[in-house]
């Protein structure tokens, strides 16, 4: 998890130095260069096949006598980390050089139906203060 989310924070800085350059496309997605992009699209591919989107599979990468406040905070990490990345996609389109397609293809991308789990939790059960009754 600690690789994916560094790659995204790549593309989010990524986002940021278009915004500086003022790069959007008509749809007001933030243009970003080609080889930033194909490692966005990557990033997504290599999510889809380890199936971390999907809960079921959330629960299966820990093991039976892992802790269930361990597992809820490993759980809500990766959701948190499906829906930032389904943001900056949403957010996201390439620079195309003269010669290449006009409109790539948006299903490399990571779209709402590639998310197979519910909503994190609140912000009030990650920020409670120990002893009330509302941290796991």
């Amino acid at each position: 998890m600690p690789t994916y989310q560094s790659i995204l924070l790549q593309t989010i800085f990524a986002l940021f130095r278009a915004g500086k350059r003022g790069a959007f496309d008509l749809n007001f997605r933030y243009l970003i260069e080609p080889d930033e992009y194909e490692l966005l699209v990557a990033l997504v591919q290599s999510c889809r096949l380890g199936g971390i989107f999907s809960y079921p599979n959330m629960l299966t990468h820990h093991s039976a006598i892992t802790t269930p406040a361990l597992l809820w905070v490993s759980v809500e990490e990766i959701k948190r980390f499906g829906l930032a990345l389904y943001k900056v996609c949403r957010m996201t389109s390439c620079v195309e050089s003269p010669g290449e397609h006009a409109n790539r293809d948006r299903s490399e991308l990571l779209t709402m139906a590639d998310l197979c789990f519910g909503l994190p939790d609140s912000d009030e059960v990650w920020n409670s203060p120990p002893g009330t009754g509302t941290e796991v």
